[in-house]
């Protein structure tokens, strides 16, 4: 089985990955209550499928980790995660019309406790991020 490269997917992947360190770099340095370190994860998602997302959230959390923020490395499961329910639940529609809600809701949940169980396990509780300083 011999498959090719296909630049277009190369392309959109690079580019998902800029878009979820440009939105880290944002919200680290404004100290957001958001993590924008996802949108380029979701948005290839839908337009790839799981496989790719996944390789994009692995890729900008190792590019985010490497430059400006080392805990984004602890939270790459996250981003795994993420990727991967996302692009069953647009694989699935259920992040179209009526279903939005339902289907948002069902990756964001688990990334949540992911998300919170690492920063618990890890940091006490405490991450680089805007939402520390609410908690």
């Amino acid at each position: 089985m011999n498959k090719t490269v296909n630049v277009k997917n190369i392309t959109l992947i690079s580019m998902g990955i800029a878009l979820n360190v440009v939105g880290a770099f944002i919200a680290l340095n404004l100290r957001l209550p958001i993590y924008l370190d996802s949108i380029g994860t979701i948005l290839i998602a839908c337009m790839l499928g799981p496989k790719y997302a996944v390789i994009t959230g692995v890729g900008g959390s190792l590019v985010s980790g490497m430059t400006f923020d080392i805990y984004s490395l602890y939270f790459a499961p996250v981003q795994i995660t993420t990727g991967y329910l996302a692009g069953l639940m647009y694989k699935k529609d259920m992040l179209k019309g009526v279903k939005t809600p339902l289907g948002t809701f069902i990756f964001t949940l688990p990334t949540s406790i992911i998300s919170a169980t690492i920063a618990a396990f890890l940091f006490g509780g405490v991450t680089s991020s805007g939402s520390s300083y609410i908690v």
